[in-house]
């Protein structure tokens, strides 16, 4: 019988908005900063990521990076 290992995501998270006109504008802004960032749907908000891993240890060492800018950043596991 296989082994079957499920994936998680983590996401590390700059905001999360209820109007969709507001995460566009953090996607944006987190684009121009060269950040791989996206748009988490997930109940009544939108949660705009900095990027994703697969990896929770790379999640982690990155958010305590980005934390130092943004002490509010938090993560995500889907």
């Amino acid at each position: 019988m296989p082994v079957i290992i499920s994936q998680k995501t983590y996401y590390i998270i700059a905001g999360a908005f209820a109007e969709q006109k507001n995460a566009n504008n953090m996607l944006k802004k987190l684009n121009k900063w060269n950040y791989n960032a996206t748009i988490v749907k997930g109940g009544n908000l939108l949660r705009v990521s900095y990027d994703a891993f697969d990896n929770r240890d790379e999640a982690i060492l990155a958010l305590n990076k980005i934390k130092q800018e943004n002490s509010e950043a938090w993560l995500l596991t889907k």
